[in-house]
């Protein structure tokens, strides 16, 4: 069944709002908890969940070999290593940093795509990177950020980019 196109967007834009606090909420866990404790509680719960998800939808079927190393290489580098830089980066910088360098990271996806694929650039990709610029300037002339230092918890948040 196809859900309206109104429904979908504000589904979006409610994911990407609570998505939003998870920087935040990391933050807070790694001031209480240790880093790694607190990414493995949230992998294994994570994968609870998506392997439930996909138990209701339809049965498995056998992975190859190679899928299988391409699978631990992508579970490895784009889970593990992603979400540890992400929570030991954010004990040693501010959640507004890592806001910053994680808002970016679309922004910068666009910008590479038109120079280096020459992707065309349409008039609502050049709306969209003026509003991500100004969002960005807004949080970094509100104060709430350092953005003259740069400290090793940017480096962490930054490589598991």
């Amino acid at each position: 069944m196809l859900k309206s196109k109104s429904f979908i967007y504000i589904s979006l834009l409610v994911i990407m709002i609570i998505w939003g606090f998870n920087v935040v909420a990391i933050k807070l866990l790694v001031e209480y908890f240790k880093p790694l404790t607190i990414q493995s509680i949230r992998i294994f719960t994570a994968s609870l969940v998506v392997f439930s998800v996909l138990g209701m939808n339809k049965p498995f079927r056998r992975l190859t070999a190679r899928e299988w190393l391409l699978l631990g290489m992508g579970a490895l580098t784009g889970v593990v290593a992603h979400h540890s830089l992400l929570a030991i980066g954010l004990t040693q910088t501010t959640a507004s940093n890592t806001g910053l360098i994680l808002g970016l990271v679309p922004l910068m996806t666009a910008i590479f795509a038109v120079i280096f694929l020459r992707d065309r650039l349409t008039p609502l990709k050049i709306v969209g990177i003026i509003l991500a610029f100004a969002g960005v300037t807004f949080v970094v002339l509100s104060g709430n950020s350092r953005i003259g230092e740069v400290s090793s918890g940017d480096l962490f948040v930054f490589y598991r980019w």
